[in-house]
């Protein structure tokens, strides 16, 4: 948990504020452990793009070995308006959808679950 608070905290600052980062974190914290708890909306400064919030999603649910369906969940929650038009299966399909984007798609190394150092 430790290095998706960093990652988080990394990445976000620009678009979100700190509050909001927390909310997100603690988001992840309740839904690595029931999926029955309503997750808090987090709200972004909007310019990250939905793509941008799926590689998001993407790369804190490949840390915590959460099936597509379970990100696809994650991040519909945590960004209710921007997700408002969405549903969860067109959501699953795109998590790793190319794209022009800010947030890339961290592909962690074997037995690691450290995010690699890249600008954003």
């Amino acid at each position: 948990m430790n290095s998706i608070h960093d990652y988080l905290y990394r990445i976000l600052p620009p678009y979100m504020k700190d509050e909001d980062i927390e909310t997100l974190f603690q988001n992840v914290n309740l839904w690595q452990y029931s999926q029955e708890t309503p997750l808090s909306p987090s709200l972004t400064n909007g310019k990250l793009s939905t793509l941008d919030l799926r590689h998001l999603a993407w790369n804190v649910g490949e840390r915590l070995k959460w099936t597509g369906e379970k990100r696809a969940l994650f991040i519909k929650q945590s960004f209710p308006n921007e997700f408002r038009d969405s549903d969860i299966s067109s959501i699953r399909r795109n998590l790793r959808q190319q794209g022009d984007c800010i947030i890339k798609i961290d592909v962690p190394d074997k037995h690691n679950y450290q995010f690699h150092q890249f600008e954003v």
